[in-house]
């Protein structure tokens, strides 16, 4: 029987833990579970917007959520994602109560908050296969990248022009659409409040609908402040599982208000206009092997669950 010896390096550089096995994972997130993260569309000021012509014989605009699969995503999360039993909770009952509301109050906007490598990109990556029959390579839904689309802050009137072009002129095409935007935390000041009319409590708009479509905003604000949290309830005997997204929120909202980036003073957070920031806790080691031995198992690496064996920094997993 052939053996094959893979030895993954996981650059464990930000130990949060004391008493416990909790680790912010950081680096090691990003070298550890990059293969799990979403690419970006190319530059997407090029493209021109769609119109229900456009759609491929794959994907039409639909009535409805037709393509949602709630219970795919519920299944999903349970089985992929690790340690984030609050994202989990949040992400299904509000998707649920949105898809299953044909009469929205007004559109959804999530908020995924937390340190780097820890599964907000997965997460969003999961929402998207769920809901759109082509995941991620759905006509229907948008990324952005700050560091691609939104780079210099001195070119903001532009950004904030086009934004809210592209934005309008899909949704004004079909009313089911996904917007992404990752790393909200350094997008130029201001940016975001051009949604505000779109993520606000207005049946129409010149006489478009904005309520159904969903947004969500990928943030590293506010992982220190999760971090100690996390690790304060573990020095306290507690489990993480007894962490709530009630005491979380206050401190999330604060922080992403007050620090410069994306929602600095934003006017989706004075208004509460963000449906719920959701808090994404650090990685235990546990979670990390799992994750890794979740990603090799996709790849095809093996066809049973790998024997993972640890020594200091370095896990040895021996795939049959």
């Amino acid at each position: 029987m052939l053996m094959i010896s893979l030895v993954l390096v996981l650059l464990l550089s930000e130990i949060i833990v004391t008493p416990a096995d909790a680790i912010g994972l950081g680096v090691a997130g990003a070298v550890a579970l990059a293969s799990l993260g979403i690419g970006y569309y190319g530059h997407w000021l090029s493209s021109r917007r769609y119109s229900p012509e456009d759609f491929s014989s794959r994907e039409y605009c639909p009535e409805y959520w037709a393509e949602a699969n709630m219970i795919a995503l519920e299944e999903t999360l349970k089985q992929k994602v690790y340690g984030q039993h609050l994202a989990e909770k949040v992400v299904l009952d509000v998707l649920i109560g949105h898809i299953k509301n044909p009469n929205q109050a007004k559109a959804l906007a999530l908020s995924f908050h937390g340190t780097t490598g820890i599964g907000k990109t997965f997460v969003s990556r999961i929402i998207a296969e769920s809901l759109f029959k082509d995941g991620l390579s759905s006509k229907y839904v948008h990324v952005f990248s700050t560091r691609l689309h939104f780079l210099h802050e001195s070119k903001l009137p532009e950004y904030k022009n086009q934004l809210q072009y592209w934005v309008s002129s899909n949704i004004a095409a079909c009313g089911w659409q996904m917007f992404i935007f990752d790393e909200t935390d350094e997008m130029p000041p201001g940016l975001i409040d051009v949604l505000k009319p779109f993520l606000d409590f207005y049946p129409k708009i010149g006489g478009v609908d904005y309520r159904k479509s969903i947004y969500i905003f990928l943030s590293n604000s506010g992982g220190r402040e999760i971090s100690r949290r996390t690790v304060q309830q573990s020095a306290d005997n507690m489990t993480r599982e007894n962490i709530t997204l009630k005491e979380m929120d206050g401190i999330l909202k604060k922080m992403a208000f007050n620090l410069k980036g994306g929602l600095w003073h934003s006017n989706l957070i004075e208004k509460n206009l963000i449906s719920f920031m959701v808090p994404f806790l650090p990685l235990e080691r546990s979670h990390v092997l799992k994750c890794i031995q979740d990603d090799l198992r996709d790849k095809a690496f093996l066809s049973a669950t790998p024997k993972i064996t640890e020594g200091g920094n370095f896990k040895q997993v021996n795939i049959t």
